[in-house]
Protein backbone atom coordinates (compact mmCIF):
# COMPACT_ATOMS: atom_id res chain seq x y z
CA UNK A 1 0.00 0.00 0.00
CA UNK A 2 1.13 3.61 -1.02
CA UNK A 3 1.58 6.51 1.72
CA UNK A 4 -1.20 8.09 0.11
CA UNK A 5 -3.58 5.67 0.28
CA UNK A 6 -2.63 4.38 3.76
CA UNK A 7 -2.93 8.26 5.07
CA UNK A 8 -6.43 8.21 3.35
CA UNK A 9 -7.96 5.26 4.23
CA UNK A 10 -6.77 6.40 8.05
CA UNK A 11 -8.49 9.61 7.65
CA UNK A 12 -11.73 8.08 6.54
CA UNK A 13 -11.73 5.69 9.82
CA UNK A 14 -10.52 8.86 11.75
CA UNK A 15 -12.98 11.76 11.31
CA UNK A 16 -12.80 13.01 14.87
CA UNK A 17 -8.98 14.41 14.56
CA UNK A 18 -8.52 17.71 16.56
CA UNK A 19 -5.70 18.00 17.40
CA UNK A 20 -2.06 18.01 16.00
CA UNK A 21 0.67 18.05 18.02
CA UNK A 22 4.39 18.91 15.88
CA UNK A 23 7.65 18.24 17.92
CA UNK A 24 10.48 19.32 16.37
CA UNK A 25 14.11 18.08 17.29
CA UNK A 26 15.86 20.84 16.37
CA UNK A 27 19.19 19.83 14.42
CA UNK A 28 18.02 15.94 14.14
CA UNK A 29 19.18 14.01 11.05
CA UNK A 30 17.29 11.40 8.83
CA UNK A 31 19.32 8.76 9.79
CA UNK A 32 20.06 9.66 13.52
CA UNK A 33 15.86 8.95 13.85
CA UNK A 34 15.50 7.49 17.27
CA UNK A 35 14.30 3.97 16.52
CA UNK A 36 11.50 4.62 19.40
CA UNK A 37 10.60 7.20 17.52
CA UNK A 38 10.08 5.06 14.30
CA UNK A 39 8.39 1.99 16.30
CA UNK A 40 5.78 4.41 17.16
CA UNK A 41 4.21 5.37 13.42
CA UNK A 42 4.48 6.08 9.90
CA UNK A 43 8.29 7.62 8.93
CA UNK A 44 8.77 9.59 5.85
CA UNK A 45 12.37 10.69 4.54
CA UNK A 46 11.52 14.48 4.65
CA UNK A 47 13.66 17.60 2.48
CA UNK A 48 13.92 20.20 4.63
CA UNK A 49 13.06 22.90 3.05
CA UNK A 50 16.41 25.11 4.35
CA UNK A 51 19.47 23.93 6.22
CA UNK A 52 18.70 26.76 8.95
CA UNK A 53 16.11 27.33 11.95
CA UNK A 54 14.29 30.49 10.81
CA UNK A 55 13.47 29.16 7.11
CA UNK A 56 12.36 25.58 7.52
CA UNK A 57 9.90 26.57 10.65
CA UNK A 58 8.25 29.40 8.49
CA UNK A 59 7.84 26.50 5.92
CA UNK A 60 6.79 23.69 8.18
CA UNK A 61 4.03 26.02 9.39
CA UNK A 62 2.92 28.01 5.86
CA UNK A 63 3.52 25.39 2.98
CA UNK A 64 5.86 27.72 1.15
CA UNK A 65 9.39 27.65 0.24
CA UNK A 66 12.04 30.64 1.36
CA UNK A 67 11.66 32.52 -0.95
CA UNK A 68 8.14 32.70 -0.92
CA UNK A 69 7.44 33.64 2.59
CA UNK A 70 10.65 35.51 2.86
CA UNK A 71 11.69 34.80 6.09
CA UNK A 72 15.73 33.76 6.41
CA UNK A 73 17.43 35.23 9.62
CA UNK A 74 16.48 35.86 12.93
CA UNK A 75 17.33 39.42 12.95
CA UNK A 76 15.46 41.16 10.89
CA UNK A 77 12.62 38.81 8.67
CA UNK A 78 8.73 38.18 9.74
CA UNK A 79 6.34 36.63 8.45
CA UNK A 80 3.97 38.52 6.82
CA UNK A 81 0.91 39.80 9.44
CA UNK A 82 -1.96 37.74 7.48
CA UNK A 83 -0.05 34.99 5.82
CA UNK A 84 -1.93 32.09 6.92
CA UNK A 85 -0.14 29.33 9.13
CA UNK A 86 -0.88 26.78 11.43
CA UNK A 87 -0.77 29.35 14.58
CA UNK A 88 -3.27 31.80 13.55
CA UNK A 89 -5.93 28.65 12.16
CA UNK A 90 -9.00 30.46 12.78
CA UNK A 91 -10.80 28.23 15.81
CA UNK A 92 -8.40 26.95 16.98
CA UNK A 93 -5.91 27.17 20.37
CA UNK A 94 -2.10 27.92 18.99
CA UNK A 95 0.47 27.18 21.33
CA UNK A 96 4.24 27.63 20.58
CA UNK A 97 5.96 26.17 23.25
CA UNK A 98 9.93 26.25 24.19
CA UNK A 99 10.74 24.42 27.26
CA UNK A 100 14.42 23.77 26.68
CA UNK A 101 15.32 26.69 24.49
CA UNK A 102 15.40 30.13 24.34
CA UNK A 103 15.50 29.78 28.02
CA UNK A 104 17.74 32.70 28.33
CA UNK A 105 15.22 35.01 27.78
CA UNK A 106 13.30 37.01 30.71
CA UNK A 107 9.89 36.33 28.73
CA UNK A 108 10.52 33.41 25.98
CA UNK A 109 7.85 35.14 23.60
CA UNK A 110 9.99 37.63 23.24
CA UNK A 111 12.76 35.08 22.02
CA UNK A 112 13.44 35.51 18.09
CA UNK A 113 11.42 32.40 16.87
CA UNK A 114 8.14 34.00 18.51
CA UNK A 115 8.77 36.75 16.68
CA UNK A 116 9.65 35.58 12.99
CA UNK A 117 6.67 32.99 13.32
CA UNK A 118 4.25 35.98 14.69
CA UNK A 119 3.31 33.60 17.67
CA UNK A 120 1.47 35.03 20.05
CA UNK A 121 0.68 32.31 22.83
CA UNK A 122 2.82 30.14 25.21
CA UNK A 123 0.70 27.28 26.30
CA UNK A 124 1.86 23.62 27.57
CA UNK A 125 0.33 20.66 26.21
CA UNK A 126 -0.77 19.60 29.62
CA UNK A 127 -3.24 23.20 29.55
CA UNK A 128 -3.58 23.64 25.85
CA UNK A 129 -7.64 22.79 25.46
CA UNK A 130 -8.93 20.97 22.44
CA UNK A 131 -9.20 21.99 19.55
CA UNK A 132 -5.41 22.92 19.35
CA UNK A 133 -2.80 22.90 17.35
CA UNK A 134 0.93 23.26 19.58
CA UNK A 135 4.48 23.48 18.01
CA UNK A 136 7.24 22.89 20.22
CA UNK A 137 10.95 24.00 19.56
CA UNK A 138 12.79 20.83 21.30
CA UNK A 139 17.04 21.09 21.82
CA UNK A 140 17.06 18.04 20.17
CA UNK A 141 20.60 17.47 18.46
CA UNK A 142 21.47 21.31 18.20
CA UNK A 143 25.19 22.14 20.00
CA UNK A 144 26.21 21.88 22.65
CA UNK A 145 25.66 18.08 21.69
CA UNK A 146 23.66 16.20 24.95
CA UNK A 147 23.26 19.87 26.14
CA UNK A 148 19.87 20.23 29.07
CA UNK A 149 18.88 22.74 31.18
CA UNK A 150 21.54 21.32 33.96
CA UNK A 151 24.53 21.01 32.22
CA UNK A 152 27.09 22.78 34.10
CA UNK A 153 29.87 22.49 31.42
CA UNK A 154 28.22 24.81 28.96
CA UNK A 155 25.39 27.85 28.13
CA UNK A 156 22.02 27.00 25.78
CA UNK A 157 24.03 28.56 22.75
CA UNK A 158 27.35 27.94 23.63
CA UNK A 159 28.50 26.15 20.52
CA UNK A 160 31.87 27.87 20.08
CA UNK A 161 32.91 26.75 23.45
CA UNK A 162 32.01 23.82 22.89
CA UNK A 163 33.14 23.07 19.41
CA UNK A 164 36.55 24.25 20.89
CA UNK A 165 36.69 21.50 22.92
CA UNK A 166 35.58 19.05 20.83
CA UNK A 167 37.81 19.98 18.33
CA UNK A 168 40.87 18.34 20.50
CA UNK A 169 38.83 15.19 20.36
CA UNK A 170 37.98 12.51 17.13
CA UNK A 171 34.89 12.59 15.12
CA UNK A 172 34.06 9.47 16.60
CA UNK A 173 33.38 11.55 20.57
CA UNK A 174 31.94 13.97 18.52
CA UNK A 175 29.20 12.00 17.38
CA UNK A 176 28.83 10.26 20.49
CA UNK A 177 27.73 13.10 22.05
CA UNK A 178 25.77 13.95 19.23
CA UNK A 179 23.98 10.60 19.54
CA UNK A 180 23.74 11.61 23.59
CA UNK A 181 21.88 14.87 22.35
CA UNK A 182 18.99 12.97 20.44
CA UNK A 183 18.28 10.52 22.89
CA UNK A 184 17.62 13.18 25.07
CA UNK A 185 15.37 14.63 23.26
CA UNK A 186 13.67 11.18 21.80
CA UNK A 187 12.89 11.08 26.20
CA UNK A 188 11.84 14.53 26.06
CA UNK A 189 9.45 13.38 23.30
CA UNK A 190 7.77 10.41 25.44
CA UNK A 191 6.94 12.65 27.94
CA UNK A 192 4.70 14.42 25.57
CA UNK A 193 3.15 11.39 24.14
CA UNK A 194 2.58 10.66 28.02
CA UNK A 195 0.97 13.64 28.05
CA UNK A 196 -1.63 13.40 25.81
CA UNK A 197 -2.56 9.67 27.02
CA UNK A 198 -3.04 10.75 30.63
CA UNK A 199 -5.23 13.29 29.13
CA UNK A 200 -7.22 10.76 27.17
CA UNK A 201 -6.85 12.62 23.43
CA UNK A 202 -4.54 9.85 21.83
CA UNK A 203 -7.53 8.86 19.44
CA UNK A 204 -8.55 12.78 18.69
CA UNK A 205 -4.60 14.16 18.52
CA UNK A 206 -2.32 13.18 15.13
CA UNK A 207 1.26 13.63 16.87
CA UNK A 208 4.17 14.58 13.91
CA UNK A 209 7.67 14.14 15.72
CA UNK A 210 10.20 15.52 13.19
CA UNK A 211 13.06 18.49 12.39
CA UNK A 212 13.51 21.89 10.94
CA UNK A 213 17.24 20.55 9.30
CA UNK A 214 19.85 18.00 9.71
CA UNK A 215 23.33 18.29 11.73
CA UNK A 216 27.31 17.56 10.12
CA UNK A 217 29.39 16.02 12.04
CA UNK A 218 32.67 16.00 10.45
CA UNK A 219 31.94 15.07 6.96
CA UNK A 220 33.52 16.89 3.79
CA UNK A 221 36.79 17.61 5.41
CA UNK A 222 35.61 18.02 9.19
CA UNK A 223 32.56 20.49 8.28
CA UNK A 224 30.32 20.75 11.64
CA UNK A 225 27.08 21.78 12.53
CA UNK A 226 24.86 23.31 9.84
CA UNK A 227 24.04 26.79 8.04
CA UNK A 228 27.25 26.47 6.29
CA UNK A 229 26.96 23.98 3.77
CA UNK A 230 23.77 22.07 1.98
CA UNK A 231 24.44 18.48 2.14
CA UNK A 232 22.49 15.30 2.46
CA UNK A 233 23.35 15.54 6.15
CA UNK A 234 21.46 18.64 6.90
CA UNK A 235 18.72 18.44 3.73
CA UNK A 236 17.47 14.51 4.79
CA UNK A 237 15.31 14.90 8.42
CA UNK A 238 12.27 12.82 9.71
CA UNK A 239 8.85 12.94 9.86
CA UNK A 240 7.10 10.47 12.04
CA UNK A 241 3.47 10.24 11.84
CA UNK A 242 1.69 8.99 15.36
CA UNK A 243 -1.94 7.70 16.17
CA UNK A 244 -3.42 4.88 17.64
CA UNK A 245 -4.55 3.42 14.26
CA UNK A 246 -1.50 4.58 12.15
CA UNK A 247 1.07 1.09 11.92
CA UNK A 248 3.94 1.63 13.69
CA UNK A 249 7.52 0.95 12.79
CA UNK A 250 6.48 1.39 8.96
CA UNK A 251 8.71 3.78 6.66
CA UNK A 252 8.30 5.35 3.11
CA UNK A 253 11.52 5.96 2.38
CA UNK A 254 11.89 4.07 -0.47
CA UNK A 255 8.74 5.62 -1.98
CA UNK A 256 9.25 9.07 -2.61
CA UNK A 257 10.14 12.51 0.13
CA UNK A 258 7.87 14.15 1.88
CA UNK A 259 8.98 17.65 2.21
CA UNK A 260 9.11 20.46 4.98
CA UNK A 261 5.83 22.43 2.84
CA UNK A 262 3.53 19.62 2.26
CA UNK A 263 2.55 19.06 6.34
CA UNK A 264 0.62 22.60 6.10
CA UNK A 265 -2.04 21.62 3.39
CA UNK A 266 -2.14 18.01 4.55
CA UNK A 267 -3.29 19.03 8.11
CA UNK A 268 -5.71 21.65 7.22
CA UNK A 269 -7.30 18.76 4.91
CA UNK A 270 -6.91 16.61 7.80
CA UNK A 271 -8.64 19.03 10.48
CA UNK A 272 -10.75 19.65 7.18
CA UNK A 273 -9.79 23.85 6.82
CA UNK A 274 -9.65 25.00 3.51
CA UNK A 275 -6.14 26.40 2.65
CA UNK A 276 -6.70 29.84 2.20
CA UNK A 277 -3.59 30.90 0.18
CA UNK A 278 -1.95 29.04 -2.23
CA UNK A 279 0.73 26.68 -1.34
CA UNK A 280 4.38 25.34 -2.46
CA UNK A 281 3.40 21.91 -1.05
CA UNK A 282 0.76 19.29 -1.89
CA UNK A 283 -1.80 17.60 0.67
CA UNK A 284 -0.73 13.66 1.41
CA UNK A 285 -4.46 13.26 1.43
CA UNK A 286 -5.10 14.34 -2.29
CA UNK A 287 -2.01 12.69 -4.32
CA UNK A 288 -1.50 8.79 -5.21
CA UNK A 289 2.02 8.52 -3.81
CA UNK A 290 4.89 10.25 -2.55
CA UNK A 291 6.44 13.28 -4.59
CA UNK A 292 9.33 12.24 -6.10
CA UNK A 293 11.49 16.03 -5.69
CA UNK A 294 11.73 17.98 -3.27
CA UNK A 295 13.80 21.84 -3.34
CA UNK A 296 15.97 23.16 -0.35
CA UNK A 297 16.87 27.34 -0.63
CA UNK A 298 19.61 28.59 1.47
CA UNK A 299 20.63 32.07 1.61
CA UNK A 300 23.86 34.17 2.98
CA UNK A 301 23.90 37.43 3.37
CA UNK A 302 27.42 37.86 4.38
CA UNK A 303 28.93 41.26 6.17
CA UNK A 304 32.34 40.27 6.33
CA UNK A 305 32.99 39.97 2.50
CA UNK A 306 29.84 41.65 1.56
CA UNK A 307 28.06 38.81 -0.34
CA UNK A 308 24.75 37.31 -0.78
CA UNK A 309 25.09 33.32 -1.51
CA UNK A 310 22.29 31.69 -2.80
CA UNK A 311 22.65 27.42 -2.34
CA UNK A 312 19.40 26.40 -4.08
CA UNK A 313 19.43 22.21 -4.58
CA UNK A 314 16.64 19.75 -5.97
CA UNK A 315 16.78 16.25 -4.00
CA UNK A 316 14.93 12.94 -4.36
CA UNK A 317 15.04 9.75 -1.84
CA UNK A 318 18.66 9.10 -3.20
CA UNK A 319 20.25 12.13 -3.66
CA UNK A 320 20.18 15.70 -5.44
CA UNK A 321 22.24 18.33 -7.05
CA UNK A 322 23.13 22.11 -5.65
CA UNK A 323 23.61 25.22 -7.36
CA UNK A 324 25.33 27.96 -5.87
CA UNK A 325 24.42 31.38 -7.47
CA UNK A 326 25.81 34.87 -6.79
CA UNK A 327 29.65 34.27 -5.94
CA UNK A 328 32.41 34.24 -8.05
CA UNK A 329 35.29 31.09 -7.36
CA UNK A 330 37.57 33.64 -5.82
CA UNK A 331 35.00 34.73 -3.35
CA UNK A 332 33.93 30.80 -2.72
CA UNK A 333 37.09 30.40 -1.82
CA UNK A 334 37.62 33.64 0.51
CA UNK A 335 34.41 32.48 2.26
CA UNK A 336 36.05 29.18 2.75
CA UNK A 337 38.66 30.29 4.44
CA UNK A 338 37.00 33.26 6.24
CA UNK A 339 34.93 30.01 7.71
CA UNK A 340 37.38 28.33 8.85
CA UNK A 341 40.33 30.35 9.59
CA UNK A 342 38.55 33.98 11.14
CA UNK A 343 35.02 33.46 12.08
CA UNK A 344 33.22 33.71 15.19
CA UNK A 345 32.03 30.18 13.63
CA UNK A 346 31.83 26.75 14.99
CA UNK A 347 33.85 25.36 12.12
CA UNK A 348 36.54 28.08 12.89
CA UNK A 349 36.83 26.48 16.54
CA UNK A 350 37.29 23.09 15.30
CA UNK A 351 39.48 24.00 12.41
CA UNK A 352 42.28 26.09 14.65
CA UNK A 353 42.34 22.88 17.48
CA UNK A 354 42.73 20.37 14.72
CA UNK A 355 46.06 22.73 13.60
CA UNK A 356 46.90 22.21 17.16
CA UNK A 357 46.78 18.66 17.22
CA UNK A 358 47.45 17.46 13.76
CA UNK A 359 48.40 19.65 11.29
CA UNK A 360 49.09 17.46 7.75
CA UNK A 361 46.04 16.20 9.09
CA UNK A 362 43.96 19.30 8.66
CA UNK A 363 45.81 20.60 5.45
CA UNK A 364 44.53 17.21 3.96
CA UNK A 365 40.73 17.70 5.39
CA UNK A 366 41.14 20.99 4.19
CA UNK A 367 41.51 20.23 0.80
CA UNK A 368 38.21 17.96 1.12
CA UNK A 369 36.45 20.81 2.21
CA UNK A 370 37.53 23.08 -0.15
CA UNK A 371 36.45 20.57 -2.87
CA UNK A 372 32.52 21.06 -1.56
CA UNK A 373 32.38 24.45 -0.59
CA UNK A 374 34.08 26.10 -3.51
CA UNK A 375 32.15 24.48 -6.70
CA UNK A 376 29.19 25.69 -8.58
CA UNK A 377 27.10 22.60 -8.67
CA UNK A 378 28.04 19.66 -6.99
CA UNK A 379 26.19 16.07 -7.02
CA UNK A 380 25.56 13.82 -3.86
CA UNK A 381 24.63 10.62 -4.02
CA UNK A 382 23.05 8.78 -6.67
CA UNK A 383 19.69 10.90 -7.60
CA UNK A 384 17.38 8.99 -10.08
CA UNK A 385 17.36 12.29 -12.19
CA UNK A 386 19.46 14.36 -14.75
CA UNK A 387 21.48 17.86 -13.84
CA UNK A 388 19.44 18.85 -16.26
CA UNK A 389 16.44 18.04 -15.21
CA UNK A 390 17.35 19.36 -11.44
CA UNK A 391 17.74 22.68 -13.35
CA UNK A 392 14.05 22.24 -14.82
CA UNK A 393 12.45 21.61 -11.75
CA UNK A 394 14.52 24.66 -10.18
CA UNK A 395 13.19 27.24 -12.71
CA UNK A 396 9.74 26.02 -12.46
CA UNK A 397 9.68 26.95 -8.97
CA UNK A 398 11.41 29.98 -9.26
CA UNK A 399 8.54 30.78 -11.85
CA UNK A 400 6.31 30.02 -9.89
CA UNK A 401 4.46 32.96 -7.95
CA UNK A 402 2.30 32.87 -5.31
CA UNK A 403 -0.36 35.66 -6.11
CA UNK A 404 -3.91 35.89 -4.55
CA UNK A 405 -7.06 36.34 -5.76
CA UNK A 406 -8.71 39.60 -4.48
CA UNK A 407 -11.39 36.63 -3.73
CA UNK A 408 -8.63 34.69 -1.19
CA UNK A 409 -7.43 38.17 -0.34
CA UNK A 410 -10.47 39.29 1.53
CA UNK A 411 -11.32 36.15 2.93
CA UNK A 412 -7.95 36.24 4.59
CA UNK A 413 -8.84 39.53 6.09
CA UNK A 414 -11.76 38.79 7.12
CA UNK A 415 -10.55 35.51 9.05
CA UNK A 416 -7.71 38.20 10.94
CA UNK A 417 -10.67 40.09 11.59
CA UNK A 418 -12.37 37.57 13.28
CA UNK A 419 -9.28 36.26 15.11
CA UNK A 420 -8.85 39.46 16.38
CA UNK A 421 -12.65 39.87 17.82
CA UNK A 422 -12.70 43.79 15.70
CA UNK A 423 -15.89 41.63 13.62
Amino acid sequence: MSAASLLKNWKKRNPQIKNIVLFISDALRWDYTPKSVLSRGVAFKTVSSCIWTPASFSSIVTGLYPQHHGVYSFCEDRLAEKVSSLLNLYGYNTSLWTENTWIGYDQPTSSPLYRLLRAKYRVSLKDLQPPFVYLEDEKGGHCPYGWSATDKDYEEWDCLRFFQDFGKRNEKMLRKKYQEGVERSAREFESRMRIIDDRGLADETLVIFLSDHGELLGEYGGVVGHGELTAPEVVYVPTVLIHPDLPGGKSFEKEGVLRHVDLYPTLCDLLSRRVETRVDGVSLLTIEKLPDLGFTYFIEKGKALSHELKEVSVWDKDGGYLFRRGASLPLLILRAFHLTMLSNSSLTAVYQRQRMRKFPSTLKNYGKLLTHFCRVSTKYGSPNFSLKQAKIFINRIYRQQIKMTEKEKIKIIVNWLKKEGKI
